[in-house]
């Protein structure tokens, strides 16, 4: 079983796009979560992502699993990652910059429906 991209928008293959969505989620954790609150939130993302990984996920399930997530990030980040910005709440800095640029991308609809899961 692999993931791919079933043509359409985004660019890039499938698995890129749900491990570059991944990566955004713990860096926005580690830039604007406490620590409790980061180690639940990354155990959680952890669970998901490699439950949809190994199990036999459907394009539409891939689908929503995208726009629940990039919901998340938008809720996450605010303004911020609404904007594309790396100004606002967090810590700052570089690396908050990066992971508000990426989850902006996301919720700009970077990771559209077309992952899917090929057998």
């Amino acid at each position: 079983m692999s993931i791919s991209n079933c043509g359409g928008g985004g660019g890039g293959s499938g698995l890129a796009l749900v491990l570059t969505l991944y990566r955004s989620l713990l860096r926005l954790h580690r830039t604007r979560l406490p620590p409790q609150l980061r180690d639940m939130g990354d155990a959680y993302a952890r669970a998901e992502f490699s439950a949809h990984l190994k199990g036999s996920t459907t394009p539409q399930q891939w689908g929503e699993f995208g726009r629940a997530w990039r919901g998340y990030l938008l809720s996450l980040g605010g303004p911020d990652v609404a904007a594309g910005a790396g100004t606002g709440h967090g810590v700052g800095g570089e690396e908050d910059a990066q992971a508000v640029a990426e989850a902006a991308a996301f919720a700009a609809g970077g990771f559209h429906a077309c992952v899917c899961v090929c057998v």
